[in-house]
């Protein structure tokens, strides 16, 4: 009898420390949390009022003609680059988010630090221009703070007086033509069209070291750099693709003499038709300086395909 209770008593003893390395490790695992992939955290910003929605304009060749107190007054040549009219004033409400964009003349007239406030009375003058035009000699009228004047007033009057002696400089300097430019069509967009034709917006830069002279020797237009517009099957221009038309370049830049300097870009449109275009050709091939009348440091960069799927 002895025997058998001390036999049941450590068979009792066995099945509690069982029962507790069980329940230990029961509990453990109920304990542990399995780790988890960190959150992702959402982008709450949101997208700038001036995104480009198709109503875009360009600040080049600014000049300052008035600084007095906290009025300026600048002079520029302002282009439509976008694919939209211009009309302005816009209603605060309806009307479009125009994208205002500037050259390094901006900088160069110590006016970065005004940027606001021109861009301001920019968007409340009232005028329009259509898609690749341009309006040169534009001028603009503004005030600005006398926080603004404290901040920016150092760097505007040694930009003033380095864009003094530039532009005494350039009236000193002939166009060095032993410099090679170079043309190249940096956009093309379609403006509008009919059931006969299409008008085709460029955009013309030249990224050489020299001067391009667009207009001929002659008085006659014949003789300047023309661009032709051309239906493809595909985004390369070959022997088989449809001429579309064309039109020379006349007119349109800063320079009288039609000479478009390193740097300077030129805009512009042509009427071209376009009922021989089909389906099977999706393309418009711009090609500038087709006649060759322009020596350039790279002849490979001058053409533009546009993908058109409206036939």
């Amino acid at each position: 009898m002895t025997f058998i209770k001390a036999t049941n008593g450590k068979n009792l003893l066995f099945k509690l420390l069982l029962c507790f390395f069980l329940l230990s490790n029961l509990a453990l695992s109920a304990c542990a949390v399995p780790k988890q992939a960190t959150p992702v955290v959402q982008d709450t910003i949101i997208p700038s009022k001036k995104d480009y929605q198709g109503y875009r304009l360009q600040l080049t060749s600014i000049k300052v003609t008035k600084s007095k107190g906290n009025q300026r007054k600048i002079s520029c040549t302002l282009i439509n680059t976008g694919r939209e009219k211009v009309r302005l004033p816009a209603n605060s409400t309806s009307g479009p988010n125009v994208v205002v964009q500037y050259d390094k003349t901006l900088v160069d007239n110590g006016l970065e630090g005004y940027k606001n406030s021109l861009e301001r009375a920019l968007l409340k003058k009232k005028f329009s221009l259509d898609v690749g035009k341009i309006s040169s000699n534009f001028e603009i009228k503004f005030n600005v703070s006398e926080e603004q004047l404290a901040e920016n007033g150092a760097d505007e009057k040694k930009a003033i007086k380095s864009a003094t002696k530039k532009e005494v400089t350039e009236k000193e300097v002939v166009y060095d033509f032993s410099l090679c430019p170079d043309l190249k069509l940096d956009t093309v967009f379609v403006i509008k069209r009919s059931r006969k034709t299409v008008e085709l917006a460029f955009k013309i830069t030249n990224y050489g070291e020299g001067p391009a002279a667009m207009f001929g020797e002659t008085e006659s237009t014949e003789d300047n750099v023309a661009i032709r517009a051309y239906a493809s099957g595909t985004a390369k221009l070959s022997r088989g693709d449809l001429i579309m038309g064309g039109a020379f370049i006349e007119g349109g830049m800063a320079d009288k003499n039609g000479v478009l300097m390193p740097q300077e870009s030129f805009s512009g449109s042509f009427t071209v038709e376009s009922r021989k275009k089909t389906r099977y050709m999706p393309y418009f091939i711009l090609s500038i300086d087709d006649y060759q009348a322009l020596w350039e440091c790279d002849e490979r960069n001058n053409v533009y395909p546009l993908l058109d799927r409206t036939k």
